[in-house]
C-alpha cells in the first residue's frame, strides 16, 4: 500500500521544510492555504481520565463517537489533506471502530499522513500490533509525571495526566519493537508547569535512552475551575528554555510553539494570528466543522448537511471572517502563542 514517507525521512524532511517555508510567507501575507492541510477529526470525546487542564472536563458537551458512516463518506466526498489528526476531545482508542477509521484514510486517502495522540493506557500489544498493519505516520503519547511520582500536591492530581505505570510499561514496550518504531515513530508531549519539571527531564532523559522521534512541550490553558495558577510567562519561557537545552545535550529533538522565533512572530502579526488556522479545520464528533477544537460553537459548515463539503466550508464567508479578525472569536486562548493573552 502507498502512503506518505516515515518522519525521519529526507524526503518528509524536505517536504517539512517546504511547507513550513509556504506557511511563513502564507501567514506573513495574511492568506490561507487553498484547502485545509491538516483535518483534525474528534474521534471520540470519552476519555479514560478526567484531568482538569483537559476541555474534555469542562461543559457538557455529551460523550459520544464519530459515527464510521459519516467518516467513510467524508474521505470518499472530500479532496485528501496532507495530514489527518484523529485526535481531539477525548482518548481515540477508546472508539470501537477506530483503527477501521484508519484504514479507510489508508484506502481513499493514501498519502495523507495520519497521526493521533493518546494518553498510552490503551496502547497495549494487540493495538500496538494493529498499528503495523496500517499506515501511521506518528504516535504521541501524553506523560506528564513520571510513572512513581508520588510527592504530587493535591491542588496538582487532577490537572496533570496521572502517574502510569501501564502507560509507561507500553512506551517501553513500544520503543523496543524496532519494526513499529521504524514504521511509526513516537513522541511524547507534557504539558510544562513548575511542579513537573523534573518529571519532563526524566522523559526527555528516557526519549534519548529509547531513540524516540522527538518530545513536545505544550502550555496549561487556564480554567476557571482549575485552583492553581500557571507560572509566569517569564517563568515559562525559562523553563522551556531550559528543557530544549537538555534536548540538545542529549541528541533529543524538544519543540515547542510558545517560544517563536522573530521571524515567526512577525509572520504572525506578533501573536495577531494563531499559528493553526490559516490551513487547518477541526470536526467534532456531531460533523460540526469549526477553526478549533475550542471554538465548537463556532460551525463554518457541517458534515452530513445537503451540499456540504469541506471545500464549502472553508470558503464559507464565516471562515473568511474568523480568520480576518480572530480575536473577538478566539478569547483569551493563547495555546499556540508565543505569549500570554491573560
Amino acid at each position: 500500500m502507498a502512503g506518505p514517507d516515515p518522519p525521519g525521512s529526507p524526503v518528509n524532511a524536505m517536504r517539512s521544510s517546504l511547507d513550513n517555508a509556504a506557511k511563513f510567507f502564507r501567514l506573513l501575507a495574511r492568506k490561507r492555504s487553498a484547502y485545509p492541510e491538516e483535518i483534525q477529526i474528534e474521534v471520540t470525546n470519552a476519555c479514560n481520565l478526567q484531568c482538569a487542564m483537559c476541555p474534555h472536563t469542562h461543559g457538557t458537551v455529551p460523550q459520544r463517537d464519530f459515527p464510521l458512516p459519516l467518516f467513510e463518506n467524508l474521505v470518499q466526498t472530500n479532496p485528501a489533506p496532507k495530514r489527518l489528526v484523529l485526535t481531539g476531545w477525548g482518548e481515540p482508542l477508546l472508539h470501537p471502530n477506530f483503527f477501521a477509521i484508519i484504514a479507510l484514510s489508508n484506502q481513499h486517502w493514501p498519502d495523507t499522513a495520519v497521526r493521533f495522540t493518546t494518553n498510552g493506557i490503551l496502547l497495549d500489544e494487540k493495538r500496538r500490533e494493529q498499528i503495523k498493519e496500517l499506515q501511521v505516520e506518528v504516535v504521541t503519547v501524553s506523560v506528564d509525571l513520571w510513572p512513581d511520582r508520588q510527592d504530587i500536591p493535591r491542588e496538582w492530581r487532577d490537572i496533570l495526566h496521572p502517574p502510569s505505570p501501564k502507560t509507561f510499561r507500553h512506551l517501553v514496550d513500544y520503543a523496543a519493537d524496532q519494526d513499529l518504531m521504524n514504521q511509526t515513530p513516537l513522541i511524547l508531549q507534557a504539558l510544562v508547569v513548575e511542579e513537573n519539571l523534573e518529571d519532563v527531564r526524566r522523559y526527555i532523559h528516557f526519549a534519548a535512552e529509547h531513540s524516540l522521534h522527538a518530545v513536545h512541550l505544550a502550555r496549561m490553558q487556564p480554567y476557571p475551575e482549575n485552583p492553581v495558577p500557571r507560572p509566569s510567562w517569564e517563568r515559562e519561557q525559562a523553563m522551556l528554555a531550559e528543557l530544549r537545552r537538555a534536548g540538545r545535550e542529549q541528541g533529543v529533538r524538544v519543540r515547542t510553539l510558545n517560544q517563536q522565533s522573530l521571524p515567526l512572530r512577525l509572520a504572525t502579526r506578533f501573536d495577531g494570528i494563531c499559528l493553526r488556522t490559516d490551513d487547518s479545520v477541526y470536526i467534532t464528533v456531531e460533523g460540526t466543522i469549526t477553526p478549533c477544537c475550542n471554538l465548537r460553537d463556532y460551525a463554518i459548515g457541517a458534515l452530513g448537511t445537503p451540499g456540504m463539503t469541506l471545500v464549502e466550508a472553508w470558503r464559507s464567508r464565516k471562515e473568511k471572517e474568523f480568520f480576518d479578525n480572530q480575536r473577538p472569536v478566539c478569547g483569551l486562548c493563547d495555546a499556540l502563542f508565543h505569549r500570554y493573552r491573560t
